[in-house]
């Protein structure tokens, strides 16, 4: 039966084979074409979208919460579950195994049945890894705090177009601006006194806005997408409190 099966697989292929066309130079023409068009696009989007980035490190902010992308929560949400000295396991062991097993594929499994459902070992497999990793994405959400900094929607981005600079009344709420301030700002200009960025103590409400809105220096310039009108307004209300 087994032998039939191959026979009749073995005719299918050479008959799909003779109204195709060759590998090379063919088929490799398409795919470095298709190469090409991606990575295209790529250098597009790094040089006119550009990458979120972070403001500069601060070791003593401690409401800072490290989170890694999206694409690798799993990973570090697996981490524990290897606790210790055993750590290592998930982060060397485990990743390690599944790549290993995904070269040796090809090998294991030599079976020129194609149908799904005629091959339940490889689809439960994947099945098991998808729902895993969903599983520990999700799972590292809900248990990961979110970062005090989570106001900025879409991260700290750089953005080099300057801006119109929008003057933000003093109709903020004091309170919450100094939430948003000490949360954020306080790396850099601690206690609104001078740091790595200057001192804010009596600087014009007009000018804030300007530093927030158009950037200075090192710092970077936000959006109404990263700081919304009334963060600021909160911003503006509480540095201008200051004597």
């Amino acid at each position: 039966m087994d032998n039939e099966r191959r026979k009749r697989y073995l005719a299918r292929y050479q008959e799909q084979k003779a109204l195709g066309e060759s590998f090379f130079p063919y088929t490799i023409h398409k795919d470095a074409i298709f190469s090409l068009l991606v990575f295209l696009v790529l250098v597009a989007l790094a040089a006119f979208v550009g990458a979120p980035l972070e403001a500069r490190a601060d070791p003593t902010n401690t409401a800072y919460v490290p989170r890694p992308e999206w694409y690798f929560m799993f990973l570090f949400e697996m981490l524990k579950y290897f606790p210790g000295e055993f750590e290592w396991v998930g982060v060397v062991v485990v990743p390690g195994a599944a790549i290993l097993f995904l070269f040796l594929l090809p090998i294991l499994d030599r079976s020129s049945v194609r149908h799904p459902r005629q091959r339940r070992l490889a689809v439960n497999i994947t099945v098991l890894a998808v729902v895993a990793v969903t599983f520990l994405t999700l799972r590292a959400y809900q248990v990961t705090p979110a970062s005090a900094m989570s106001f900025i929607q879409g991260g700290w981005m750089i953005d080099s177009t300057p801006k119109a600079a929008t003057v933000a009344k003093s109709s903020g709420s004091i309170e919450e601006g100094k939430k948003i301030f000490t949360a954020t700002c306080n790396s850099c200009h601690p206690n609104a006194e001078a740091g790595v960025g200057p001192s804010l103590k009596g600087v014009s409400a007009e000018k804030i806005n300007q530093m927030v809105r158009n950037g200075k220096d090192i710092m970077p310039a936000f959006s109404t997408s990263q700081v919304t009108d009334q963060q600021l307004k909160d911003i503006v209300a509480y540095l201008t409190s200051l004597k």
